[in-house]
């Protein structure tokens, strides 16, 4: 099951890229909230609150290394 979500994400980031003409590893690096937002409200059909955008954030300091502002 783990796998076909897996699968499934990677083919809606393959999506969105092909939808904006430009590639995967732009779209990750250059629009990464648009691309949540893409994959949370347009594809898992949820919405996306501030609280979730804060723990999504802070998680993301404290993996690449820096602070959270």
């Amino acid at each position: 099951m783990l796998k076909q979500y897996i699968q499934d994400l990677q083919n809606w980031i393959e999506e969105y890229a092909m939808k904006k003409s430009i590639t995967v590893a732009h779209i990750k690096r250059e629009q990464p909230k648009e691309l949540f937002e893409f994959v949370c409200v347009d594809k898992a059909r949820r919405t996306i609150s501030p609280k979730d955008f804060e723990t999504i954030a802070s998680t993301a300091s404290l993996v690449t290394g820096r602070i959270a502002s």
